[in-house]
């Protein structure tokens, strides 16, 4: 190896030594020099966190293996923690480990064996991640895992890197309620073209045709500096971002905007090529590529002048008339609830939900993709600008004015724009002729991920709880990505139709016969694939198009919801559809598709009128600005007052800053679990045979219990409601950690409160439902 590196090397393990990690190393043998970095050790499994390192690793460092280096793995598991330890590694530090422990794969070679190596392999930029056992494809052991997709997230505060939790931070420090944009990390490396089998393994459920396709195993990393026999790596990260929602909104949605505006330049398009939003670090064997942050949502702009689009009118509405005289539920045109639906074909919308029924009903993971968003799906149409060019928010005009605007159109409705956008990373390589092109990575900078700490992947088993939507994740899809990105030449495509399993992760298969996944949770965030949904209504981190009517269908983000925030309710609304991501706030907002993932009334919001609020003496707007349903009395009887998904504004409630993005990010994957499969078994109970999507119970109300709470800590009803139900006498007389529901029935029709966003619903039954640890769940009726 160069002098360089192993001098790096030698003052790397000396600080390592001198700042505690002595601690670390010392029970498995190993005295921290370079000089003994490659001697067989007796690794100690019993110390935390090396219970998950792969049992072929035996010694700190392994030539061209990270995941079999001991050095490697304690520096990047989030478990191997100790009190004398006063430095951590950062990136640049990991990185140029990685390059030490690669570059001695070709330390014997001579550039004959090299040349030979390298000829049958493809160099490929790829995010990549330490996982701890049970984030891995094989959950056989810690390891490295790869994917041509990076997921980036956007947010209003600097990227940060906690490297005592070896990821990146969600949170800011300001207690705003903001969130850090996420960035994605990204190598070259040469990797061989292989089929599903022995040598890799693939995250998520395998797909049909999976057996034919072409996916990819990292063998060798180049970096900057590498010495290839006689030859020196001279290589160069480049990145492009883009994003043209806007833009497509008016050329392929039809949307009209006053001919001054350039729909060419901001805000209609950004590029980075001329526009400053992508920020990157780079060094010599990796790049870290953010989206720079900005705030989610702001009125589009440009030359000083705020962009509006006249709105047209609600299409169908003679089908939309018949449909509800004849009590059809489904029924489609260029309205969903009081958002614009732009960029889509009604008929082929009809078709790819027809067909798609199908298949499920036929047990087939199989997809028709055949309603293409080619322009943001969604769009908000319910602020405007007054005669002196202040916003006026439609929200708050009464329900007759309110509903006879948004459905006659003719206005001009204020165009937001959000920062999501995509692109591609790639790599310039010198000193070295290589057999093939570089390959790209596909770059998303999507919306923030909600709930961080749970991903698609950890919630496979409860995908009945959710009527629509589902726990997909990206990594399981196969389509194309961006077919529209191309070279800095403008001509030459960056990604091909054929390239199916850009998505994808793998990990190498060690053939290890037995798992060694330790127990604990960690607070760690991801930026790979599987922390993405693959399920599109139009979509949350990415969505699909086509260029014609049967042409190849291909990922990208220009179609989703404009602004994402828009989006955010309907998906939300739509019982989280969208797990890893979205929260669940079908019962905020009372919507037939009912709850999936339950939240608590904390979570969703405690209005100051309801019974919590006073017996906790708190009350506090939810994480989306809203406040859950509560149950009021009045007129003699019982009732649920809760938010109208009509009137309930997320572009308002941000603007007005009640947004929270840090309400959720505690809930980690044990409590997911752990709500999901505690709302799976009540759900048994309560349906007793009839199907999730027919059932006729809203959840209402969904508090923690805990062996100190007392029974006005976690029931969100008034006295006199518990006193007519007879909930005290009924409750067990010892309560352990649970959870505590309250289920609403109803038949009779909704009324106005004197808050325009607010309704009220009469109910015919109330069904309490208490979930204490080792019991079945116990449940109390109340007819009205």
């Amino acid at each position: 190896m160069p002098n360089t590196q192993l001098d790096w090397l030698n003052h790397f393990l000396t600080k390592l030594s001198n700042d505690g990690w002595a601690a670390i190393f010392t029970p498995h043998g190993w005295d921290i020099t370079a000089q003994t970095a490659t001697s067989s050790l007796t690794v100690d499994r019993t110390q935390p966190g090396f219970e998950e390192f792969a049992l072929a690793g035996n010694t700190a460092i392994c030539a061209g293996d990270p995941s079999l280096s001991l050095l490697y793995h304690a520096l990047m598991h989030p478990g191997v923690q100790h009190a004398d330890i006063t430095y951590w590694p950062d990136i640049s530090d990991i990185d140029a480990l990685e390059n030490y422990i690669y570059g001695l794969a070709f330390a014997f070679m001579d550039a004959t064996a090299i040349k030979r190596n390298l000829a049958k392999l493809y160099p490929i930029v790829m995010a990549y991640e330490y996982r701890i056992t049970s984030r891995t494809p094989h959950k056989k052991h810690a390891d490295l895992i790869f994917s041509r997709t990076g997921v980036g997230r956007v947010g209003t505060h600097e990227p940060e890197y906690d490297a005592s939790r070896r990821c990146f931070n969600t949170a800011p420090t300001d207690n705003s309620g903001g969130a850090r944009v996420q960035p994605a990390r990204y190598g070259l490396f040469m990797c061989e073209a292989v089929r599903l089998g022995d040598e890799v393994a693939i995250q998520g459920r395998s797909q049909t045709k999976d057996k034919y396709r072409i996916f990819y195993k990292p063998v060798y990393k180049l970096y900057n500096g590498l010495k290839l026999g006689d030859e020196t790596l001279s290589i160069t990260f480049n990145q492009f971002h883009q994003s043209d929602k806007l833009a497509r909104m008016v050329k392929k949605g039809g949307l009209k905007v006053d001919a001054s505006f350039d729909i060419n330049s901001a805000p209609f398009t950004y590029n980075s090529n001329k526009d400053d939003i992508v920020g990157t670090e780079a060094s010599a064997g990796n790049i870290i590529v953010w989206r720079k942050p900005q705030t989610m949502c702001r009125a589009a702009e440009q030359n000083n002048k705020i962009v509006t689009f006249e709105v047209p009118k609600e299409s169908l509405l003679w089908l939309k008339s018949l449909f509800a005289k004849l009590n059809i539920p489904f029924f489609y045109n260029n309205r969903r609830y009081t958002s614009l639906r732009v960029g889509q074909n009604p008929l082929w919308a009809v078709v790819d939900y027809g067909l798609n029924a199908l298949f499920q009903k036929l047990g087939s993971s199989k997809r028709a993709f055949m309603s293409p968003r080619h322009a943001g799906e969604f769009t908000n149409i319910r602020h405007i600008l007054d005669d002196n060019g202040q916003v006026v928010d439609l929200n708050f005009t009464s329900i007759d004015q309110f509903k006879s605007k948004l459905s006659e159109g003719g206005y001009q409705a204020i165009m937001y724009e959000d920062p999501v956008a995509e692109g591609f990373i790639s790599a310039n390589i010198a000193g070295i002729s290589l057999a093939h092109p570089v390959k790209a990575a596909y770059s998303l900078m999507t919306a923030p991920d909600f709930m961080p700490r749970i991903g698609n992947i950890d919630i496979y088993q409860y995908n009945d709880n959710f009527v629509v939507g589902g726990s997909r994740a990206l990594c399981e899809g196969r389509l194309a990505v961006n077919l529209r990105l191309t070279h800095s030449d403008g001509k030459t495509h960056v990604f091909e139709e054929n390239d199916q399993t850009v998505t994808a992760i793998t990990a190498i298969n060690r053939k290890q016969t037995t798992s060694c996944a330790g127990e604990k949770e960690y607070n760690n965030t991801h930026y790979l694939s599987d922390e993405a949904s693959d399920i599109f209504a139009p979509g949350w981190d990415v969505t699909y198009t086509r260029d014609e009517l049967f042409s190849t269908p291909y990922y990208h983000t220009s179609g989703l919801g404009s602004p994402f925030l828009e989006d955010v309710k309907l998906c939300a609304a739509a019982n989280g559809m969208w797990p890893a991501a979205s929260p669940d706030a079908a019962r905020t907002f009372k919507r037939s598709t009912r709850t999936a993932f339950p939240l608590t009334d904390i979570e969703i919001g405690i209005a100051p009128e309801c019974a919590l609020a006073k017996n906790l003496n708190t009350n506090n707007k939810g994480w989306d600005g809203e406040y859950g349903p509560f149950i009021v009395e009045c007129d003699g009887t019982f009732k649920v007052n809760y938010a109208s998904i009509e009137r309930s504004d997320y572009i308002s409630n941000y603007d007005n800053e009640r947004f929270d993005f840090a309400k959720l990010r505690e809930i980690n994957r044990i409590e997911g679990k752990q709500r999901l499969q505690d709302l799976a078994e009540v759900n048994k109970i309560l349906l007793d045979g009839t199907a999730l999507d027919k059932s006729g119970y809203w959840l209402v109300s969904h508090m923690k219990v805990t062996t100190s709470n007392t029974a006005s800590q976690f029931i969100n009803a008034p006295d006199t409601l518990i006193a007519k139900a007879k909930v005290g006498e009924w409750l067990p007389k010892e309560i352990t950690d649970g959870y505590f529901y309250i289920f609403a029935s109803y038949s009779k029709g909704t009324s106005a409160t004197d808050e325009p966003i607010r309704r009220i619903q009469p109910v015919d039954e109330f069904v309490f439902v208490i979930t204490c640890a080792g019991k079945p769940p116990q449940t109390l009726r109340y007819k009205i």
